[in-house]
C-alpha cells in the first residue's frame, strides 16, 4: 500500500468498519485534525483492517486509548483474520486478546505456557523467592548507608 493507492469503499462500509473500532458515530464525519489521539488510533486501526495485510505490527498501541478504546482495540485484534504482533505491557489488552505470549528477556524470546495470569503468577513466585533468599542471607541493608564513610 502506497501513498497514491486509494481505499475503494463505500461511505458506508467505512463507517462499519470505524464503528466496528469503537469510533463512535457522531465522530465519523470530524476532520481527522479535530480527533483527540485515542479517536485517531481507531481511525488508522480501522484503515489497517480495510487495507487487509497478512500481518499487522503493533508496538505499545494502547498509548493515548482510554478503557473503552483499549476494549474496542482487544476485539478488532481477536477478530482480524490476519496475524497480529503486539508489543505491549498493558495487561488488559494481553488479556482481552486471544493471543499466545511471548516474553523477551535477557536477549531471548520465550514463548510462555498458558495466559497472562500464569505467567504473572510465575513471576510473583520467582520474585518472592528472591526477596526470600535475600531475607535468608541477612542482606537487608540500604546500601545509601554504605557510602556515608
Amino acid at each position: 500500500f502506497s501513498a497514491d493507492d486509494e481505499l475503494k469503499i463505500t461511505t458506508q462500509q467505512a463507517r462499519k468498519h470505524l464503528g466496528s473500532v469503537g469510533l463512535e458515530s457522531h465522530a465519523h464525519t470530524i476532520p481527522n485534525r479535530d480527533l483527540s489521539g485515542g479517536q485517531k488510533s481507531r481511525v488508522a486501526l480501522a484503515e489497517l483492517i480495510i487495507m487487509a495485510p497478512d500481518i499487522i505490527i503493533l508496538d505499545e498501541p494502547t498509548n493515548n486509548l482510554d478503557l473503552e478504546s483499549i476494549d474496542a482495540l482487544g476485539e478488532a485484534i481477536n477478530e482480524y483474520e490476519g496475524g497480529v504482533v503486539i508489543v505491549s505491557h498493558d495487561s488488559r489488552l494481553i488479556c482481552e486478546t486471544e493471543c499466545q505470549l511471548w516474553v523477551v528477556e535477557e536477549q531471548t524470546i520465550n514463548e510462555i505456557d498458558g495466559d497472562f495470569y500464569d505467567y504473572r503468577e510465575e513471576i510473583l513466585k520467582e520474585l518472592g523467592e528472591e526477596i526470600n533468599a535475600l531475607g535468608a542471607t541477612g542482606d537487608n541493608r540500604d546500601d545509601s548507608d554504605s557510602n556515608s564513610d
